[in-house]
Order: structure tokens, then sequence, then C-alpha cells
């Protein structure tokens, strides 16, 4: 009843029913996967699979290489994170990557559906080679691999699946469900011959197995409900955790401790219909993403142990902690006009906060003043406390979208952005040994940046095939005579809907 009531106010309201499209049509309407009606709604609405009957779909080559092939002098790509604030809000990691799946509609009530990839998530690995590698008093390139072990190196956590499900309860709500999981585990099995390890208490031991693995869990979970005959309104919400496991030499005890991280993600969408022709789609979206770990800086022989808290090389002294955080704030509006049955338009607006953050301090013995690299890079130095805070501000953006069928079986699709965005680095540090001068400085900067996105769809009875166009084909003019044009597409997606 309720899922009829809502198809029955988008088609008052001249609102475009689900498009048999995936990732490409959103992206190439300008990354408005919040103000449109897609199957990629999915990603932050899993209800939003009982709109879509039986679906089968193909991400030929995923969202991920739009970063890369961005409009000629458009210098989004140039930004040190414009993709994270353009696709941030609108889109998830997973769908940066090739992969494929369905929708299956098991009845009027009942959907599930499930997305299988080969994205790698290297959340926890890039901040253990990134701030705490850079930051920790023991040897980066060593970490945190056991000194002379031939642990192969982790690099991600290896999507293992999506599964999604979602139900309609008559006359009231409709409910979703996300779960994902994903991990990455190598061991490594010492010769017989190898020489015992010691430990900083004087043992020692046989030289046993190496482990090491990372995982990540998600879980999302949504709801849609009816807000009178003219509005619908979507809420999700959900959580991630990464975890790292290092476990050398057998030890139950891990020499990490830490390099695991926590996500949020919410969003709040209503589509309100104001009229024949016009619709208003007000937007909130959340993103926050948190690690910490510990460097224990004792890698090789001898390996210290947390019981041994007077040696020189022990958990108490030697130690790094570091602490990263990124928070996303994002609220919008965008109008959707549809003036004949052929056309729609969008247009959106809104500001975007990013925050990005490190922060270390370091626990050793005073009586040397260590060289290790000072917040944000330059000349090492050493400092026992700092951090490095990144804000980049959208103050506002603008998206505008254009979706017009040419054919019967061919649609084109066209997106324009533009971010007026202004970054501010604000970067400490304090010696406690008053060796050195605290750090405490500010750098602005104006970073604005446009592009735009060209796409086809073709499609013919359930059957559709969906493009992006790389911009600087355009461009490239009498090379595309001789063969020597580059690629037209750079992103895809086909599927069968039935």
């Amino acid at each position: 009843m309720k899922r009829a009531m809502k198809m029955a106010l988008l088609a008052s309201a001249f609102v475009a029913l689900p498009a048999e499209a995936t990732t490409t049509r959103v992206y190439t309407l300008g990354a408005v996967n919040r103000y449109v009606l897609d199957d990629a709604n999915r990603w932050l609405w899993p209800h939003a699979i009982l709109d879509y009957g039986n679906l089968f779909y193909l991400e030929l080559f995923g969202s991920g290489p739009s970063d890369g092939f961005t409009a000629p002098t458009s210098n989004r790509a140039g930004n040190d994170a414009p993709g994270a604030m353009l696709t941030g809000a609108e889109l998830t990691a997973v769908q940066s990557t090739a992969g494929g799946g369905f929708i299956l509609k098991l009845s009027d009530e009942l959907a599930i559906g499930a997305h299988l990839s080969d994205f790698e998530n290297p959340a926890v690995v890039a901040f253990l080679s990134g701030p705490l590698a850079a930051y920790s008093i023991g040897d980066p390139n060593a970490f945190p691999y056991l000194a002379g072990g031939a642990v192969r190196p982790i690099s991600t956590a290896n999507r293992k699946f999506d599964l999604f499900a979602a139900y309609d309860i008559p006359d009231a709500l409709a409910v979703g469900l996300l779960l994902t999981y994903g991990s990455s585990k190598y061991g490594y099995f010492p010769n017989p011959d190898e020489a015992p390890v010691q430990y900083s208490n004087g043992t020692e031991v046989a030289r046993a197995r190496d482990d090491l693995g990372a995982s990540e869990f998600r879980l999302l979970a949504s709801a849609g409900l009816p807000m009178g005959e003219e509005a619908h309104i979507d809420i999700g919400i959900g959580f991630g955790i990464h975890s790292l496991s290092y476990s050398p030499n057998g030890l139950d005890a891990e020499l990490l401790f830490g390099g695991n991280g926590f996500e949020l993600q919410g969003d709040v969408r209503a589509m309100i219909g104001v009229a024949e022709q016009w619709e208003l789609i007000p937007a909130i979206a959340f993103r926050s993403l948190a690690f910490s770990g510990e460097d224990l800086a004792a890698y090789g022989a001898p390996i210290s142990l947390y019981t041994d808290n007077g040696a020189a090389a022990t958990a108490d002294i030697n130690r790094t902690e570091v602490s990263q955080s990124t928070v996303l704030f994002d609220i919008g509006v965008a109008a959707h006009y549809h003036p004949v049955e052929i056309v729609d338009f969008w247009g959106a607006a809104g500001f975007e906060l990013l925050r990005a953050s490190t922060s270390f301090v370091h626990n050793y013995q005073e009586s040397t003043d260590l060289p290790r690299p000072t917040p944000g890079g330059g000349t090492p130095g050493g400092y026992e406390v700092g951090s490095l805070v990144n804000n980049a501000d959208a103050f506002p953006y603008l998206k505008i979208g254009l979706e017009a069928q040419l054919f019967t079986w061919l649609d084109a699709r066209g997106g324009v952005i533009k971010y007026l965005r202004a970054d501010k680095v604000t970067t400490l540090g304090e010696d406690d040994q008053n060796n050195l001068p605290a750090v405490d400085n500010d750098v602005t900067r104006d970073k604005p940046f446009f592009d735009y996105f060209v796409g086809l769809a073709a499609h013919y009875q359930g059957f559709f095939l969906d493009m992006q166009l790389d911009p600087n084909w355009f461009a490239r003019g009498p090379y595309l005579l001789s063969g020597a044009g580059g690629p037209m597409f750079v992103n895809a997606s086909a599927g069968y809907k039935y």
C-alpha cells in the first residue's frame, strides 16, 4: 500500500520513475545520488531496492576513473581532495570499482540484493603507512613487520560481499538493511632452522608463525515513509569497523596496539511535490572516520613485551600515539523540473564542510631529542606533541543536471558542477624539552573547481547500457581519425531489468 502511494506521488508530481541505470547515471548527472531516483540510492538507503523489481547489473568500470578524467582546464583533479569533496556525501567507496550484482523482488513486500566486486579498502593500512609511520619513533619502513621476517605486506581489506534486504510494512513504512564484510589475511611459516627469537626480558623462544590481517565490517539501516500525500522521506544511518591484527611469532599480545578505525554514516532526504511539474529535494549527509594507533617502536630482536616496563624500548616509554579523523557534513536542496515527458532538469545548491586532522604524542626518555618529522613534513625536529588540521569548506557548491530522451532507445545526460572551496591548514608542534621553537601557524587558500560530465544510455526491452564519456575525447579532434584518440568512455554500466 505504502509503495503504491509513493509511486502515485511521484507520478502525480511528474517525477521520473526509477531509471534502469546504476552508478554511472548519478555520476554523469553531476554526482547527485541523493537528489535523484536511481537504484544507486540503495548505497545510502537500502530499502530503495523495493522500487526496482528484478534487476541484474554490471558496473563495467566504476566511478573511480572519473577523478582522473576531468574536463579540459578543470582543476578538480589538481586539488588535494577534490574527489572526496565531490562524491563523499553521494557515493560509497565500493562504487568506485568495477562490480556486479542483482536485486530480486521476492514479493510485493520483500526484496533482496547482492553486490560483488574486487574493491579493496586500504583505510587501515593507509593510516599505518601514512600518519603513524611518518610520526613514529621506530623505523617506518619496518612497520608493522618483524625485522628479518617474510610476512607478505598487507595492503587492503578485500571486499567479500555486500548484501541487501528490504521489507515494506503495509500502511506504515519500508525498512532496509545493508551488510558488508571484507578481510585479508597473510601468514608466514618459518623454516625449521631459523634462529630463535629473543625478548627484551632475556627469554628466548623458538621461531613461530607470523600472522597479519585486516578486516572491514559495515552495517547500514534505512527507512522510508510517506509524509502526507505530496511528500516522502528517506532516512539512513550506519557504521563501519576497520581493524588490523598483527601477531609476530605467535604472540597472543600484539606488538601493535590500535590501528583500528570506526566510521559513521547518516543521510536524510525528503522528496516534496510542490506543483505538477516541480519537486523539491532537501538532503543532509554526515560522514565520520576515525583511526587510532600506537607504535611500540620495537620491530626486531629483542622484542619488547608489555610486561617488561623497565627496558629502554618498552610500551611505556618508546611509544608513539597517533590519531586521525575525517568529518564531512553536507546540506543542500535540489529542484527537479519535468516540463515534458522526455526531459528532466535538476539544479542543486548547498554547502559542504570537510575536516581532516592528524595528531601525535611521543613518549620516550627525555635524555635525548630524537629527530623525527615535524607536523606536515619539513625539516626533522624533536617535537613530542603535534597536529595537522585541514579544513576544506565549499560555500556554496552548485550542481546542474539534464536527462533527455533522444530516441525511444537512447537517452542523453549531462552534469555541471562548481565548488567554491577554501582550505585552511593549521599546524601545531610542541617540544617538551624546549630545544625547538613551538609551531603554530595557519595557511589559507581558495581552491575552487569546475567540471562537467556527459553520458549516453541505450536501452531496449529491459536491457540497458549506460556510458560516461571522457570529456577530453571531444578535444582530441583530428587524432580521432587516425585512431589515436584514446578511450571514448571512462565509466559504463550494463544490465537487465524485468
